[in-house]
């Protein structure tokens, strides 16, 4: 396993607490050290950030292929717009209902950080659902222990409805800290007529 240098540990330390706000880390000279990383589809990168996400606690300190994933692939703040947001679409099935959501997941501000969704979500097949779950899940990435990289925030917010063939949803939540990049991530849990269950991811 190669080890990221000690000087590129100092100057990114360095340059998230003098900073005293968000900043973008540019392209790495290490990034190509990790061939796994490079060239990604946007199946690959959503897998591979929740497979870290669920692997890593808040303030351990990721591998350096981890650290670099996730700094090549994760969202930069905007200093300033301030402001981040992406269209979500995503849809599916499963005992005999079908589900669509559209809308838009977001995340801004400058430490104090306000995450959520505007989603639409629809049933366009089947019995009207028994319930409807939109979770909205935010991880941010910043220094943690000597130098390193790992999660600084790992929680997410939800907004149901019960027996409705169409949910509009607007989950919000709010947190603080000093974070480097981040990742947002949403999905739908449908209770069919039935009482079945199943999620739709993005």
């Amino acid at each position: 396993m190669k080890c990221l240098s000690t000087t590129v540990r100092v100057f990114f330390a360095a340059l998230l607490f003098a900073a005293a706000s968000c900043f973008a880390l540019s392209s790495l000279a290490w990034a190509s050290d990790f061939p796994e990383n490079d060239n990604l589809s946007s199946t690959e990168i959503s897998e591979r950030f929740h497979s870290i996400n669920t692997t890593y606690q808040v303030g351990e300190e990721f591998n350096d292929s981890d650290a670099d994933f996730v700094l090549r692939y994760g969202k930069k703040p905007n200093s300033i717009a301030l402001y981040g947001s992406d269209q979500f679409n995503i849809s599916g099935s499963g005992s005999g209902t079908t589900v669509k959501a559209s809308g838009t997941l977001y995340h801004n501000g400058t430490i104090q950080y306000t995450y959520g969704g505007n989603v639409t979500i629809t049933k366009t097949a089947g019995p009207t659902p028994k319930k409807l779950t939109l979770t909205v899940h935010c991880t941010s990435y910043g220094v943690v222990g000597s130098g390193g990289v790992g999660i600084i925030y790992n929680d997410g917010v939800s907004a149901s409805k019960s027996n409705a063939s169409t949910f509009v949803a607007s989950p919000s939540r709010t947190y603080t800290g000093y974070m480097t990049v981040y990742s947002v991530e949403a999905w739908v849990d449908v209770t069919t007529s039935s009482g079945n269950f199943f999620t739709v991811h993005g």
